[in-house]
């Protein structure tokens, strides 16, 4: 309650003053029977268009995960660090090809960009519209220009990572 955005118009949502209380912690039962009662029917090897009904409504979630079948998972208090890994890979992933401008790869997107415009005051990143009236996102401040991507790429490129597994030594060389 006490975060300095909450009181500031500029600073999260855009004109936005953020009066109301943070949701309740829920419990890991609790979660269970929300999931079991928004999921009940539903098979979660269904087409990826097929959602829960209900969704966007009264709930978000696209399928029941399979984690919800071990008998510990409900009374776990971190169930979001489980696969740290993957979630570190990700992380490291989405932020590398937004910083190097990947065009199929970064998650600086046009939807992305209408979010920004929609909530942000960061008129720099809002989408332009040319003379021919082609529409476009300029380059973030956070992405790196051409020489720069080359310098970051030669230089992984020169590192080797070593894994050692069942007592040999392999060599993986990026690029």
């Amino acid at each position: 309650m006490n975060h300095p955005y909450r009181c500031q118009s500029d600073k999260f949502l855009k004109g936005v003053l953020e009066r109301l209380p943070p949701l309740p912690c829920a419990s890991g039962l609790e979660m269970l029977n929300k999931v079991s009662k928004f999921t009940k029917g539903h098979n979660g090897n269904s087409s990826h268009n097929a959602k829960i009904p209900g969704f966007g409504v009264e709930h978000n979630w696209v399928k029941k995960s399979f984690f919800w079948k071990l008998p510990y998972w409900h009374t776990s208090l971190i169930c979001h660090n489980l696969d740290v890994m993957h979630i570190e890979k990700n992380f490291f992933d989405n932020i590398f090809y937004t910083v190097m401008d990947c065009p199929n790869r970064s998650k600086n997107n046009l939807k992305a960009r209408l979010d920004i415009q929609l909530y942000c005051k960061k008129s720099n990143l809002h989408l332009q519209q040319d003379t021919s009236g082609w529409v476009y996102k300029p380059k973030g401040t956070y992405n790196l220009h051409k020489k720069q991507q080359q310098e970051v790429l030669s230089r992984v490129a020169l590192h080797k990572f070593r894994a050692a597994s069942a007592g040999d030594l392999f060599v993986i060389r990026l690029f």
